[in-house]
C-alpha cells in the first residue's frame, strides 16, 4: 500500500517512465518524473529556462526541443525527459483519505500520477547508444 511520501513507480515496458512523490515545504507534493522523451515531452507546457524561471513552452520552443532531439538521434543519442508537477494536498486528497478502509487502490493512484498534464520540463539528457557488433543485422 502506498503512502504519498514515498510513493514510487518503477519503469518497465508499458509505462517506460520512473516517478516518485517528494514532500515540499508548505506540505504540497512534487511528483519527479523521468522516462522516454516521447512518452513526457507531449505532456510538458512549461521548461525551465536558464535563470531558473518557468516558462510557458509555444510551438516555437517545442518545434526547436523536437529538431534538437531528432538531430540527436540521427547519431544514436536516446534522449531521456526529466520533468516535474507540482500537486496540492487538496487534489491529493480525495486519493489519499481513507486509504485503510478501502480507499483508492495503488493502481488507481498510479493512474492518477500517469494522467497529469501540465508537466515541468527540466532537462532532456541524452544517452549514447552504441551499436553492438555482436548482434547480427
Amino acid at each position: 500500500n502506498y503512502h504519498p511520501s514515498n510513493f514510487r513507480v518503477f519503469p518497465n515496458s508499458d509505462n517506460k517512465r520512473m516517478m516518485t512523490l517528494a514532500d515540499k515545504v508548505s506540505g504540497d507534493k512534487r511528483l519527479l518524473i523521468k522516462g522516454s522523451f516521447d512518452g513526457l515531452f507531449r505532456q510538458c507546457t512549461f521548461y525551465i529556462d536558464d535563470e531558473g524561471k518557468q516558462i510557458k513552452i509555444d510551438n516555437e520552443v517545442r518545434d526547436k526541443i523536437r529538431n534538437q532531439i531528432n538531430d540527436a538521434q540521427t547519431e544514436c543519442l536516446i534522449p531521456i525527459c526529466i520533468c516535474f508537477k507540482d500537486i496540492s494536498q487538496e487534489d491529493l486528497k480525495p486519493r489519499t483519505q481513507n486509504h485503510d478502509s478501502g480507499g483508492p487502490s495503488d493502481e488507481d493512484f498510479e493512474e492518477f500520477l500517469y494522467d497529469q498534464a501540465d508537466l515541468t520540463l527540466v532537462a532532456v539528457a541524452l544517452f549514447k547508444n552504441p551499436v553492438n557488433i555482436w548482434i547480427p543485422s
